[in-house]
C-alpha cells in the first residue's frame, strides 16, 4: 500500500517541497512506499485515481492544499474515497478556504493547539480538528564545524507601519478604527503581559467588548478571518522588529525580504541578506551563536525544529509546557516582553559551546516525547479511522 504526498512547488521559498522530501524519508524509513504528486500538474487527480487501483493507504496534504476541488457540488475526496490527512503548519485564518472540507475521508491536524482550537470554533466538520505535534525531521547532510561569531534570523517581514498605513487609508472609517484599535490592544499586551499572549482570543475579546458586529465570525466570516489573518501577521512582524531592536548591538545576520522598509535605524552590527529557499538554507543554521527564532504560536516553529534536527544552536520565544522542562534550558527560551533575549544573547556569546550542548540536550528530550514512528503511527491510525467510519 502506498502513501501519497501532495506537493505544491510554487510557494515562496518552496517550503512544501522541503517538507515533502522530509516526510518521504520518514515514511520510507518506516517501510512505506511513497509517491509524490505535484499539485501544479493539472493531471494530479487522474494520477491519484490510477494509484488507487494499485493500492493507496492514505494521502498527506500540507495546509489543506488539494482539498478544494468540486464537481457538481461533490468534493473530489468524497468521490475517490481515499483518506486524506491535512497537516497544517500555520494559522487557519490565513488559508480559510483550505479548512472547509467536511468529509468523512478528511482529517485536519494542526501543529499548535491554539490553531486547532480556532479551526474547531470556526470550521465545523464531522471530525474535529486535532493537534499533531510533528517529530523532528531526519538530519540533513552535516556542515563543517560551527563558524561565524554572529546570530542568524531568517524571516521575511512586512513593516508594522505598512499594515497601519493600509488600515488608515484603504478602509472605511469604522473598519480603520477597529483594526487600529485591535492592533493597539495587541501591542499593549505583547509589551506588558508576563504570560503568553493568545492573540486570537484577545482579538475576539476586543471585538466583543467593542460590539463590532461586522468583525464577528458568525455574522461576517470572510472579513473576520481576514481581520484575524492581518492582525496575526501584524503581531509576527511586530515581534520580529522588537527582537531586532533588542539585539541592536549584537552581531546578527538577517535573511529575508522587507527589512529595508523598516523606519528604524540600521545597526552597524547587523548584516542583511536576501532570503533563501528552504532547501538551500541549511548553512544558515551553522553559525556559532545560532538561530534566533520568533515563533508565531505557543509551540516551536519549524525553524527551531530544523535547528534541533541538525544539532545546531538556537534560541526562541516559544512558551513551552512543563513537560519540556524549559527551566532547565535558560539559554534557549526567552520572553520578548521581559528583555530576556538580550540577556540570553550575552550568555550565548560568552560560551557558545555550552549553549550548543544545551540545545542538543533539549533536542534529545523533544525527540523522546515526539518519536517519528509514533507520529506516523498516529497519522496512520487517523487514516484508518476515516475509512472505517
Amino acid at each position: 500500500m502506498k502513501v501519497v504526498i501532495l506537493n505544491w512547488s510554487e510557494a515562496e521559498n518552496n517550503p512544501f517541497e522541503f517538507s515533502s522530501k522530509n516526510y518521504t524519508e520518514l515514511l520510507e524509513q518506516g517501510g512505506r512506499e511513497v509517491v509524490m504528486l505535484e499539485l501544479t500538474d493539472k493531471s494530479w487527480r487522474e494520477q491519484l485515481l490510477a494509484l488507487k487501483a494499485e493500492g493507496v493507504e492514505f494521502v498527506l496534504s500540507f495546509q489543506g492544499l488539494g482539498t478544494n476541488h468540486y464537481a457538481n457540488g461533490i468534493n473530489f475526496w468524497d468521490v475517490i474515497k481515499l483518506p486524506i490527512v491535512c497537516l497544517h503548519g500555520d494559522h487557519p485564518a490565513h488559508w480559510p478556504k483550505n479548512q472547509n472540507l467536511d468529509s468523512r475521508y478528511c482529517l485536519h491536524l494542526y501543529a499548535n493547539a491554539e490553531w486547532a482550537q480556532y479551526a474547531n470554533q470556526h470550521f465545523h466538520k464531522k471530525f474535529a480538528a486535532s493537534v499533531g505535534a510533528r517529530s523532528l525531521f531526519p538530519p540533513e547532510p552535516p556542515e563543517d564545524a560551527p563558524q561565524g561569531d554572529f546570530f542568524v534570523m531568517a524571516k521575511n517581514i512586512k513593516a508594522p507601519e505598512i499594515f497601519e498605513h493600509h488600515w488608515k487609508t484603504d478602509h472605511p472609517a469604522h473598519v480603520s478604527k477597529a483594526m487600529l484599535g485591535a492592533a493597539a490592544v495587541l501591542r499593549d499586551a505583547l509589551r506588558t503581559s508576563a504570560q503568553y499572549v493568545r492573540v486570537h482570543e484577545l482579538i475576539d475579546d476586543y471585538v466583543e467588548s467593542e460590539n463590532l458586529e461586522f468583525m464577528k465570525a458568525k455574522i461576517n466570516p470572510v472579513f473576520s478571518h481576514s481581520a484575524h489573518s492581518q492582525l496575526d501577521f501584524y503581531v509576527r512582524n511586530f515581534n520580529a522588529v522588537r527582537a531586532l531592536e533588542e539585539l541592536h548591538d549584537v552581531p546578527l545576520n538577517v535573511y529575508g525580504k522587507g527589512w529595508d522598509k523598516l523606519n528604524t535605524p540600521r545597526s552597524s552590527k547587523h548584516t542583511f541578506h536576501p532570503g533563501k529557499s528552504t532547501e538551500d538554507s541549511r548553512a544558515l543554521y551553522n553559525s556559532r551563536f545560532g538561530l534566533v527564532d520568533i515563533s508565531p504560536a505557543q509551540g516551536l516553529h519549524d525553524r527551531a525544529k530544523r535547528a534541533m534536527s541538525n544539532r545546531s544552536s538556537f534560541a526562541c520565544n516559544a512558551a513551552m509546557d512543563f513537560q519540556y522542562e524549559p527551566h532547565r534550558f535558560p539559554s534557549i527560551f526567552f520572553k520578548l516582553q521581559s528583555g530576556s533575549l538580550r540577556q540570553i544573547a550575552e550568555v550565548i556569546m560568552a560560551d557558545p559551546a555550552s549553549h550548543r550542548a544545551a540545545c542538543a540536550e533539549f533536542a534529545a528530550l523533544y525527540q523522546t516525547l515526539h518519536k517519528p514512528q509514533d507520529f506516523l503511527t498516529r497519522v496512520e491510525n487517523f487514516a484508518r479511522a476515516l475509512v472505517s467510519e
